[in-house]
């Protein structure tokens, strides 16, 4: 039995080694909705320059969607500089 996720992504014409869901996530959603700890949310798009989701706080990216939302939830608010 081969544990091989390598496979071709029609999206970018690219070779993907991850799951071809772990790459649409990881690679091409544009817009992740985060929740603070507050119960308050937003949406945050993927930056144009470095194609990561900036934490409002300015002390995270990330091109992981999940990471960016395990982030948020240690702010109250998307206040900058907040940490």
């Amino acid at each position: 039995m081969s544990s091989s996720t390598s496979g071709f992504c029609i999206k970018c014409n690219s070779t993907i080694n991850v799951i071809q869901k772990v790459h649409d996530r990881t690679h091409h959603q544009h817009h992740v909705q985060i929740t603070y700890k507050d119960s308050n949310f937003e949406s945050i798009s993927r930056s144009e320059l470095d194609h990561q989701f900036h934490c409002p706080c300015g002390k995270y990216q990330s091109h992981d969607p999940t990471g960016i939302r395990k982030h948020s939830k240690a702010h109250f608010q998307p206040i900058a500089g907040e940490g």
